[in-house]
């Protein structure tokens, strides 16, 4: 979806302590994933598949990093400019190779937040089955009537 929360990440000191603290507290599942050159990336599951927001945890590398969350946009650079007009800028493009495409930028505090370039495909389908719910609920509704 346009503009979604579609990912969060977590950086820790301790991610074996805090996977283990998110596990008990909330019911989250953290499987662990390595990224090379010795660093391991935490993904979270936070419920049911399709349900819920999924998110990453990893070894902090710099004692000012604080939790981020990405949005998901078709328009990657149209976002970025709409976010510099807004007063934000653009700290830094990335890619993670066959996944995702995206950029930080700083919200006018210097918050980081990240951009994440969805597919339109995703995002069809995501539509077709808000869509689809939506006519299964006014189907249920009009045979209640009768």
């Amino acid at each position: 979806m346009q503009n979604s929360l579609v990912h969060f990440e977590i950086p820790v000191n301790d991610p074996e302590k805090m996977s283990k603290f998110y596990s008990e507290a909330f019911g989250w599942n953290f499987q662990s994933a390595p990224m090379g050159e010795g660093q391991t990336y935490w993904m979270i599951s936070t419920g049911p598949q399709g349900k819920s927001l999924a998110g990453g945890m990893y070894k902090k590398q710099g004692a000012d990093e604080v939790v981020r969350f990405y949005v998901g946009d078709e328009d990657l650079e149209g976002t970025i400019a709409r976010v510099e007009r807004a007063g934000g800028s653009l700290l830094q493009r990335f890619e993670v190779p066959g996944m995702v495409t995206g950029a930080l930028l700083y919200d006018p505090e210097k918050n980081v937040l990240g951009i994440v370039k969805t597919s339109s495909r995703r995002a069809s389908r995501a539509s077709r089955r808000s869509t689809s719910r939506k006519r299964a609920r006014k189907s249920k509704a009009s045979k209640r009537k009768r």
